[in-house]
């Protein structure tokens, strides 16, 4: 796929700033590469041995970035995409066949479609009610063991390297992310990004529903501001991969005016379920939140 085709998707997300995803377009044109193991993702070499794979979604829907953090004695495999291609063997390639460990973000299937190429992984513990080895949409003939981690879960990457899984409620029921403190990262799945940031709002609907509400999101960005202090950047899994870590707080104060006013949207919008209306607020320069009039 182009570099234009990625764009167009990457578009239909949501508003971001126009000079980013022309910058973005340019970027992969000169950076992205393209491997025989998995001819579809276009893989992004970020330096310090961290690398992306934007995963293009060829229905229109939303294109996903996974991340690959590659220590000095592990790596860790942050999100698996959307099942195409034979991630493993990519993954093993650019680790140069280091010990893998497989985490998700969040259970939602186009950051999970890729899970039953690998043995194990692991997930915060509120997402073992999502997933499911034996159901997942393009992973039924390959079974897997899912692990459940509490917040503050180390994953060991080399001498004084560490991601350390940290909590974050808001966007799903079991959302977190990944920080590489070592390198200054946060592997920030869909809590942190450009587009639209959403609040589902299950409230009442699923098990820990109450995690995907505006209130639960504006928790879920005050931990990351105690936390992320210190960051460089925020890998996300939407969109502009690497985000400015001003976006937390850009993000927690707009979930702070929502609760404060939630009346006080921009406009309505259509969601992706046929007939669901939600109410949008913007956030300029990095895009919109959206969540639903009983979703605080």
């Amino acid at each position: 796929m182009a570099a234009g085709d990625v764009i167009r998707n990457i578009k239909r997300r949501g508003p971001a700033d126009g000079e980013m995803i022309a910058a973005l377009a340019d970027y992969l044109d000169e950076h992205g590469r393209i491997y025989s193991e998995s001819p579809d993702d276009i893989v992004v070499d970020f330096g310090e041995n961290v690398f992306g794979v934007l995963h293009p979604a060829f229905d229109g829907t939303a294109d996903v970035w996974s991340y690959i953090d590659v220590g000095e004695e592990a790596a860790l495999l942050i999100d698996t995409g959307l099942g195409d291609g034979d991630y493993r063997a990519l993954a093993e390639r650019l680790t140069g066949g280091l010990p893998l460990t497989v985490v998700n973000t969040h259970h939602h299937p186009d950051h999970t479609g890729s899970n039953g190429q690998f043995g194990e992984v692991y997930v915060h513990e509120y997402s073992l009610a999502y997933i499911n080895p034996k159901k997942d949409r393009k992973c039924t003939a390959h079974e897997y063991k899912v692990h459940g981690c509490a917040d503050g879960t180390r994953f060991r990457l080399g001498p004084e390297h560490e991601a350390e899984l940290i909590y974050t409620p808001g966007h799903a029921q079991g959302e977190c992310c990944f920080l590489d403190r070592k390198r200054k990262i946060l592997f920030s799945g869909d809590e942190i990004m450009t587009g639209r940031v959403s609040a589902p709002g299950q409230r009442s609907r699923k098990p820990y529903g109450e995690n995907t509400c505006v209130t639960a999101f504006a928790v879920g960005t005050a931990r990351l501001l105690e936390e992320t202090a210190d960051i460089d950047v925020c890998l996300a899994g939407h969109n502009i991969p690497a985000v400015s870590p001003g976006a937390i707080k850009q993000i927690h104060d707009t979930c702070q005016r929502i609760m404060d006013d939630p009346e006080g949207y921009d406009f309505l919008s259509e969601n992706y379920v046929p007939g669901e209306v939600v109410r949008i607020k913007t956030m300029p320069g990095l895009g919109e939140f959206e969540y639903k009039a009983d979703g605080i």
